[in-house]
């Protein structure tokens, strides 16, 4: 029997992928993940992990809620999509109410400077989407 389907083996691995993030930030309050999608204009070359850390490093240096990452892992979602990245921590030491505000603007920091068409993030299992323009 072949079954017909409109729906891509990268969108299929996208969804496993992110349902799996999902279950775990609502299992870890202190778990973010960073999802980037590279434009045409950008350098769609792997990021180092050690790069990653910095730029967020010093956007937390920089940003009046002191905290720290821990657990930092960064990873294409797949060889036949390098469109797509994945950066993957805890946030420790920030309040609650901090939080949200905190990983918005480092994702847009970090989305506009890969120059990412869109970047989202994902933290207590709630995906919320960013559109950047430049």
């Amino acid at each position: 029997m072949k079954i017909k389907s409109d729906i891509s083996s990268d969108a299929i691995f996208t969804r496993v992928i992110n349902d799996l993030i999902i279950k775990d930030s609502c299992a870890d309050t202190s778990y973010v993940c960073i999802i980037l999608t590279f434009s045409s204009h950008s350098d769609k070359s792997l990021l180092p992990t050690v790069k990653v850390n910095n730029d967020i490093r010093e956007y937390l240096c920089n940003a009046p809620t002191k905290g720290y990452v821990g657990n930092l892992s960064c990873s294409h979602q797949n060889i036949n999509n390098p469109d797509t990245y994945y950066i993957k921590f805890n946030l420790n030491k920030v309040k609650d109410s901090d939080v949200d505000e905190l990983v918005y603007k480092l994702t847009c920091n970090i989305g506009l400077k890969y120059k990412c068409a869109w970047c989202s993030y994902i933290h207590k299992g709630i995906v919320k989407k960013i559109q950047l323009h430049y």
